[in-house]
């Protein structure tokens, strides 16, 4: 009886044993699912928020990268408009064309009249300095009587009564559109301003165009939709998606009359972009067959009517979701703490190194912050300095010879106060690109300060740098600015000296700039050297 007794504690035992392992094990199954549940969550939230954030970032960057490139295109039209000559000349042509008027007669006519063709004249200077497409001017009726382009796709002649930049600069708003050519049959961005006399009266529209084409280079990243106000895709770094329309897009709102005057087509196919909910509530998107849910950041410019839409593709959370299937297997084989610090050093690891990575990227744009002259791309002068103390040093070591010149923008100063800023910085970063184009490879060009420039030329004794200091001198002359449609001319004076040996660096300084005072002392657009030479060299062969 005993035995049994014993024999039924045994087994009583064992099947305690067994419950209460089979327990336990059943309990770390469910605490290491709820933990992996919910560290697979974090992971994805977390990478969910910080994508969101760098799309976002990227949205508000090409927002104002549009804005850079875009902004001053709206002043265009208004500036013409305002023009007297433009405006008398719209009075002429006040209600000229009739109804019934040949396209290519009028083209014809107003083509060959003379005063028209000077304004035409002035309009392609304006376009191209300006770095616009197309500019042209409409009388009240709509039809064009002036633009830049008078040869093969000008629109002179032609009818632009319907297009919506112009209805809206007929009811004196903001005109901008995006439409495809109607001559030229380019797609590109329109801004219009109305033209008026001194009454009110409308007399006609002034216009400017920016090709699509030119916008290319700011969408190199990911996948990124520019649409108009219709929702219809006018640029996309995926040409497959370009005149498709968004699935919530207005263009089936327009008649086909309308959608074929305005994009040269009737029928948008629909971008398959299916909206999908995340599991952080977060608004996740699949493009067509794509299985890889994306974020989306948007940003609208009212004032370019165009939508901006970056998306940004979350090919990460399938590995999130395979390490969290994995670790669960790990924790509830074997539920070792050891499996935990494992990751824990492997995911410190990964983010020391990103960390290092991002470290050594801003020490890089820091020292090429501390070398250069943000404004000109040339060596500031602490870089400038250092390179000229090991060029001295060369000199001394080897005895080739060494050269300097020093040159400062004649009148810089009233640039900057009859122009602006704006123009004084135009002149800066044109004066430097030339000066770039200018010397060899080895040849340091820094800007010390100001309208001062300063170029070390190595290997070069005084008559070879003389003339190169002429031809400095005489291209910048030969070069011409334009501002507020004014033709203007900045001249430069130019020092220089050459390396004695054992002089220092100080000293070469001295000399050079004591020849380039020469050279503003005696009228300036000069090229002087130490000695207070003065000298017109004609260079024929470069160096």
């Amino acid at each position: 009886m005993n035995d049994a007794m014993r024999s039924g504690e045994q087994g009583r035992l064992s099947t305690v044993t067994i419950v209460a392992a089979v327990v336990l094990i059943l309990l770390w199954i469910q605490v290491a699912y709820n933990y992996v549940s919910k560290e697979r969550q974090s992971r994805i939230d977390h990478y969910v928020r910080s994508e969101s954030l760098r799309i976002n970032n990227q949205a508000d960057i090409l927002s104002i990268n549009f804005g850079r490139n875009l902004g001053y295109l709206a002043g265009i039209p208004f500036v013409v408009a305002n023009n007297p000559l433009i405006n008398n000349t719209m009075k002429r042509m006040f209600n000229t064309a009739p109804e019934e008027q040949d396209t290519a007669a009028l083209k014809n006519r107003w083509i060959n009249d003379p005063q028209l063709a000077d304004l035409n004249r002035y309009l392609h200077l304006m376009a191209r300095h300006l770095d616009v497409d197309l500019l042209w001017v409409m009388n009240n009726q709509g039809y064009c009587v002036l633009s830049n382009n008078t040869g093969q796709g000008s629109p002179i002649g032609s009818r632009y009564s319907d297009r919506h930049y112009f209805l809206m600069a007929e009811k004196q708003r903001y005109g901008r559109q995006f439409a495809v050519g109607r001559t030229t049959h380019l797609p590109g961005l329109y801004y219009s301003s109305d033209i008026r006399d001194d009454e009110g009266k409308f007399l006609g529209v002034a216009a400017v165009k920016r090709n699509i084409s030119k916008l290319t280079h700011l969408i190199d990243n990911g996948l990124t939709l520019i649409t108009d106000e219709l929702g219809v895709v006018i640029l996309s770094t995926d040409p497959a998606l370009l005149m498709k329309s968004l699935p919530d897009g207005r263009i089936d709102e327009q008649s086909e009359d309308a959608r074929r005057r305005r994009y040269r087509q009737e029928s948008f196919a629909k971008l398959e972009l299916h909206r999908r909910p995340g599991e952080a509530g977060e608004e996740l998107f699949l493009l067509g067959n794509d299985t890889v849910p994306m974020l989306m950041a948007k940003r609208h410019r009212p004032s370019d009517d165009i939508i901006i839409h970056v998306f940004g593709r979350l090919y990460n959370i399938g590995q999130i979701e395979s390490d969290g299937r994995w670790m669960f297997i790990v924790l509830s084989a074997t539920g070792s703490l050891s499996i935990l610090l494992l990751l824990g050093v492997v995911l410190f690891v990964a983010r020391n190194r990103q960390q290092n990575s991002v470290l050594q990227e801003m020490n890089r744009l820091l020292q090429q912050q501390a070398y250069t002259d943000q404004l000109t791309g040339c060596f500031n002068r602490r870089r400038w300095l250092e390179l000229g103390t090991l060029g001295v040093e060369r000199v001394g070591r080897y005895g080739n010879p060494l050269s300097l010149l020093m040159l400062d923008l004649d009148h810089f100063k009233a640039v900057n106060d009859r122009f602006g800023h704006s123009a004084g910085d135009e002149v800066l970063r044109r004066f430097a690109h030339m000066l770039q184009q200018m010397v060899r490879k080895f040849d340091v060009v820094g800007r010390l300060g100001g309208e001062e420039f300063s170029i070390l030329l190595p290997q070069t004794p005084l008559d070879r740098a003389l003339v190169l200091a002429e031809r400095i001198r005489a291209s910048m002359q030969m070069m011409k600015f334009r501002f507020s449609g004014q033709e203007v001319t900045v001249t430069v004076s130019v020092g220089v000296s050459e390396y004695k040996s054992k002089q220092p660096l100080k000293d070469f300084l001295q000399q050079a700039d004591d020849a380039l005072y020469e050279a503003k002392r005696k009228g300036r657009n000069q090229v002087c050297t130490a000695q207070g030479e003065r000298h017109r060299v004609t260079a024929k062969t470069p160096r």
